[in-house]
């Protein structure tokens, strides 16, 4: 049995429990309503279309922003797309795989001397590596995954701006992944690139994706 001493004490206690739960509370639903409206939807889901399941990639550009999805269906008509968005409205600036359906996603987005490049995931040819001109258009720089059709997805994509060059890791679950660079001011294809690592960089294949690059101190990051 509790003494009339202790019960006050005991009783005050948790008095100032409630208490600080009844100004607690209201605070954390307050902060988390005032998160919530801190996010504003600014496409229709999918862009419209609902083969367009998630954006795998983001970049911007000058005044823009684009981003690339990933658009499971296959076939003439379909396949990944690229939205580009001013601030007020989104326009598909690339659709049907960028020029190949069997390019399911756009898994990566970089800028490299102005223009933006697109990185593919392709699961019969090998990743492609596309460059944006304007308009709708998107010219092919690389193909057939650097010469190796296991290196399925250009996963990861960085400028280099200490040695002003643009560098592709690749997703490669057969051989291990790869890194790949070139220094030419618009790169054209195949031959302008250069590998930089030995495959899955001299361990095995269960380093089969280079899924991020970052450059920090002037020296550069994978993941």
């Amino acid at each position: 049995m509790l003494s009339n001493r202790t019960r006050p004490i005991r009783i005050s206690a948790v008095f100032a429990l409630l208490l600080a739960c009844c100004l607690v509370l209201p605070m954390a639903l307050t902060t988390q309503s005032a998160l919530a409206e801190d996010w504003t939807r600014t496409n229709l889901p999918g862009f419209g279309n609902n083969n367009n399941e998630y954006v795998s990639s983001m970049v911007t550009n000058g005044p823009y922003l684009f981003a690339g999805t990933y658009n499971s269906t296959g076939g003439a008509g379909s396949g990944a797309e690229v939205w580009r968005y001013d601030g007020a409205s989104w326009v598909r600036v690339g659709r049907n795989g960028l020029g190949n359906p069997d390019n399911s996603e756009v898994v990566s987005l970089c800028v490299f001397h102005g223009y933006v490049y697109a990185g593919t995931y392709n699961w019969n040819d090998g990743c492609e590596v596309r460059r944006y001109d304007g308009g709708t258009s998107w010219s092919l720089v690389i193909s057939s995954g650097f010469g190796d059709a296991y290196n399925r997805g250009a996963s990861s994509m960085l400028y280099n701006d200490a040695a002003d060059s643009f560098c592709v890791g690749t997703d490669n679950g057969v051989t291990g992944s790869e890194l790949w660079a070139t220094a030419a001011a618009i790169p054209a294809g195949q031959s302008d690139w250069n590998q930089y690592n030995l495959d899955g960089y001299n361990t095995d294949n269960q380093n089969f994706n280079t899924s991020a690059l970052c450059m920090f101190n002037g020296r550069g990051f994978l993941r």
